[in-house]
């Protein structure tokens, strides 16, 4: 039966108010605190930030505060961009031990760069919700090593758990080489970046006559049609390619590579990156870098240093931070990168500079600094109000908003402390 003209209005009005939160957008305020910009307004005290359908509409001082908007008083709070963490886990590992919710090495897969880590994501994971009540707002989630030198594609993901969580679906390929490398080419650093080049003229090749390359069965027996389509948006500078390498030796051999190669080139880990800071900055080579990661726990890390983070943002190189290691379990803390950027200020890194490399800089680095990394207007609002210090220990977010929305902040860790905490005090 057709619906009178007459009544149709009406069910319309009935659906914008069932479905409001996705019918328009509230206007939020906030209001008071000590606002950390990241960009070129820098810090403002007393700041005020007025956010409109999901992005910053005007940030400053004496601010006109519309009518309509829903204020949250920011007074003696500290206010900063969302947090980004470079390289984390989360959606594709809930539990290391249940091989059933681990996704993010595929062992026994013929592809390697192939494989798409957004294909895995769960934006339901209970491991989300606990990194954005630490201030996480954005992350890399990355492949790990698999049998190859290639392990996959990273996506970006931001933590509302919407529909639309996905910030970049494609966002680098990642290769292992070093010591690892070297394991998975059949023991040598020299077959690993044989693999590794010819895996990338191979690619170049399909990149400039997909045809010709067809025609004259010209696959490499390393790669499949999916593999060279993943590695052709390396070629084609479209994303960038996430090489792990500790030692200075290997450092220095990407730093040629990336000139002979004129590819988009970031480093993961650089334990020894600090040696060879001045090459680094030169070549323009971003480093993903742990602060935790300081003890010389294998041959190609033995000048590993606490100061690593600080020698290469003195030197000029950009610096974002992740925090996988064994030494700091993720995804379980993947929230807790502010915590870890406090421990590279202790060793000399500049406060802001700090901040920068979990907000604005891996937003360069990953390409995505034109929607989020500062709070400038125009940007997607992932707004964070701390209750002190962002990088301190002890100090944590009273609010977080995502994309312009405040988010939730329980987890199941604050539903455990909450319920057993509670017993301890009736008890007492």
């Amino acid at each position: 039966m057709k619906t009178p003209l007459t009544i149709a209005p009406i069910l319309v009005f009935i659906v914008l108010i069932a479905y409001g939160t996705t019918a328009y957008c509230e206007t939020y305020v906030i209001h008071g605190g000590t606002v950390h910009t990241l960009g070129p307004l820098g810090a403002i005290e007393g700041g005020t930030i007025v956010v409109e359908d999901g992005v910053v509409v005007s940030v400053g001082n004496d601010l006109e505060i519309p009518q309509h908007a829903k204020v949250f008083d920011a007074s003696n709070r500290v206010v900063t961009p969302g947090l980004m963490n470079s390289f984390t886990h989360l959606g594709i590992e809930e539990v290391s031990t249940v091989a059933g919710t681990v996704d993010h090495a595929a062992t026994h897969s013929k592809d390697s760069s192939a494989l798409a880590m957004h294909w895995s994501i769960n934006p339901n994971s209970a491991l989300i919700r606990f990194a954005r009540s630490d201030g996480l707002t954005r992350a890399v989630v990355a492949p790990s090593a698999g049998p190859n030198i290639f392990s996959g594609t990273g996506a970006i993901i931001d933590l509302s758990t919407g529909n639309d969580f996905l910030t970049k679906r494609f966002a680098a390929v990642f290769a292992t080489l070093g010591e690892a490398g070297s394991r998975q080419s059949g023991g040598s650093r020299s077959a690993a970046w044989l693999q590794l080049t010819e895996s990338i003229e191979a690619a170049r090749a399909f990149s400039d006559s997909r045809s010709k390359f067809e025609k004259q069965s010209r696959f490499s027996p390393l790669l499949s049609r999916a593999d060279l389509e993943a590695l052709e948006r390396v070629v084609r500078r479209d994303v960038p390619m996430v090489v792990a390498v500790d030692r200075q030796s290997d450092i220095e051999r990407v730093i040629d590579y990336k000139r002979s190669s004129k590819l988009n080139i970031v480093i993961k880990g650089g334990r020894e990156a600090w040696r060879v800071a001045d090459k680094l900055a030169a070549a323009e080579i971003p480093v993903l870098v742990n602060p935790m990661l300081n003890l010389p726990d294998n041959f190609e890390a033995l000048g590993s240093t606490l100061e690593n983070a600080r020698i290469l943002h003195a030197k000029g190189v950009v610096v974002a931070f992740s925090g996988s290691s064994s030494l700091y379990e993720w995804p379980y803390n993947a929230g807790g990168i502010g915590k870890i950027a406090g421990l590279a200020v202790a060793y000399g890194l500049p406060w802001e500079a700090a901040l920068e490399a979990v907000t604005i800089a891996p937003a360069r680095v990953w390409g995505i600094d034109d929607r989020y990394g500062s709070i400038e207007p125009g940007k997607e609002a992932d707004l964070v109000i701390w209750d002190g210090d962002p990088l301190e220990a002890i100090s944590g977010p009273v609010a977080v908003f995502i994309r312009g929305e405040p988010v939730s902040m329980r987890s199941r860790q604050s539903q455990l402390r909450d319920k057993y905490m509670n017993r301890v005090i009736n008890q007492e």
